[in-house]
């Protein structure tokens, strides 16, 4: 249904936006941007009409039944439920925060099936950074040419910037402290099943030099029991792929039948977290001359028979296993380095800036291993004692921590890391404060694009566009509409 109304101060401009009426008295939004979209949801910025302040919502794909008593989706309650009881004393989770959730006829899908259908529409704490892939792609890029021309993009023709180590240290210090919460904090742990780098999102503050990285998405997360059951229903018996077994959402990265799933630090993706922290380290010490590590990460679903195997080999063979750690000879100096070498074995054999700086790039890489070693480590005990929760984060968080807390010291005063943050701060803080709604133009681009498609069409009127059997016109901000913005929105004229 069309709603038609006029509207001053909202933009500079005369044209039409996109505004979506809640279900809280008084409570408005207007259409910004697209963000994304998934297997599940679409994603889209919006703006409260009272406060300006920036929200993102999230439109299910699928309609459900209008009822009071409908199940909320599985990401609100997973919410929930982390909110409510999972939490570790000294470590500070940070997962999006759900605003609100709610559930709002959907009119035109309602008359046509003759079923009572609602859209399932839920607002988010916006995220200004984007998120972690955003940032690392273009590192990603440089390092693998033969990755962009395979993705028909191209490599970085001029070197980029490097990342600076303090920022990679506090990305590895916010995600480990959250599953940390995760696994450890509640009465049984909760996966996220889907933890990728797209998942991870960055906020900037005016304060702050560094953003905070948070952990969104968690429409396929599963408790530890939730997850044991899928090993088994989602389980292949007797050759029946598994497209045709019970119903049900499949989550990525199933466990083998009645192990334990794998932590979320190792999946079966091309920007799992594990990929993404080598290339970022990678680029963070680049000029040091340590090269690259290459993370002892096995296979996410390796068979029960190889893992037994590899355990009574380490068993019997302890000091020639192929990952076994070596400490490093460098012996550490109680002078430098604020007690951070002391503890990992490491320290320069002076005190001038240099070393300091090289030893900032060898705990970083040395941290990347050590994710390496606990991956694998993990794997051992998904099979073996799948009753057991997966190894703890602590130690990577303790050493991160520290390690960004110095290197943010001898950082924050040069001038490629004033550049770095400046450019991407900037950016961030204006999507956030000086963005304004979207609006329509009948001259604008969106309104040509529309029309040169009409014209194509035979026996049309390239001014309407007709809707399906009804042949009711339709104007062209309702074509854009219908077409980028989800979700139950009217059209809603303004005048500059």
């Amino acid at each position: 249904m069309r709603l038609i109304k006029q509207h001053d101060e909202l933009a500079p401009e005369p044209g039409y936006v996109y505004r979506f009426d809640s279900t809280i008295p008084h409570k408005r939004y207007y259409f910004v941007s697209k963000l994304g979209h998934g297997v599940q949801s679409h994603a889209q910025l919006v703006q409260d009409r009272e406060t300006s302040l920036k929200v993102v919502q999230k439109v299910d794909r699928k309609l459900c039944p209008s009822a009071l008593d409908h199940d909320e989706p599985a990401e609100i309650s997973v919410l929930r439920r982390l909110t409510s009881s999972h939490r570790l004393a000294n470590y500070q989770p940070r997962w999006i925060t759900l605003l609100h959730y709610e559930q709002v006829v959907a009119y035109q899908e309602t008359e046509k099936s003759g079923r009572h259908l609602s859209y399932q529409v839920s607002y988010w704490k916006f995220c200004n950074g984007g998120n972690l892939y955003g940032l690392v792609s273009p590192y990603i890029m440089e390092q693998r040419p033969w990755l962009a021309r395979s993705q028909n993009g191209t490599a970085p023709q001029a070197p980029l910037p490097k990342l600076p180590i303090s920022l990679v240290a506090r990305a590895i210090r916010h995600i480990c402290e959250t599953l940390e919460v995760m696994y450890q904090g509640g009465d049984e742990a909760v996966y996220h099943c889907d933890l990728h780098a797209s998942n991870i999102f960055l906020h900037w503050t005016k304060e702050d030099p560094l953003p905070e990285f948070y952990i969104g998405d968690f429409g396929m997360a599963r408790t530890a029991s939730q997850s044991l059951l899928d090993s088994r229903k989602f389980h292949p018996r007797n050759g029946i792929p598994f497209d045709q077994q019970p119903q049900g959402t499949k989550p990525p990265g199933l466990a083998p039948e009645g192990s334990r799933r794998r932590w979320d630090l190792i999946m079966d993706h091309d920007c799992n977290l594990t990929k993404t922290f080598w290339s970022m380290s990678k680029s963070a010490t680049r000029d040091i001359g340590y090269g690259s590590v290459r993370l002892p990460v096995p296979r996410p679903q390796a068979h029960r028979r190889d893992l037994v195997k590899q355990i009574a080999q380490q068993k019997n063979h302890p000091t020639t296993s192929r990952h076994r750690h070596k400490p490093n000879p460098v012996c550490a100096s109680p002078d430098t380095c604020n007690g951070l070498s002391r503890s990992w074995g490491y320290g320069p054999n002076s005190s001038c800036q240099q070393d300091i700086k090289d030893t900032h790039a060898r705990l970083l890489l040395e941290l990347i291993r050590n994710l390496g070693f606990l991956n694998q480590n993990d794997q051992l005990q998904s099979v073996l004692q799948p009753d057991l929760r997966p190894p703890s984060l602590a130690r990577i968080i303790e050493v991160a921590g520290i390690l960004e807390e110095e290197a943010l010291q001898q950082e924050q005063h040069t001038r490629a890391f004033k550049e770095f943050v400046r450019e991407r701060k900037e950016k961030a803080l204006f999507q956030e404060f000086e963005s304004i709604p979207f609006v329509f133009t009948r001259d604008g681009a969106e309104a040509k694009a529309i029309l040169k498609k009409a014209l194509k069409r035979p026996k049309r009127n390239p001014f309407e566009v007709y809707r399906g059997k009804s042949d009711e016109p339709e104007s062209l901000e309702e074509v854009w509409g219908r077409e980028h913005v989800a979700g139950p929105w009217r059209v809603v004229q303004v005048r500059a």
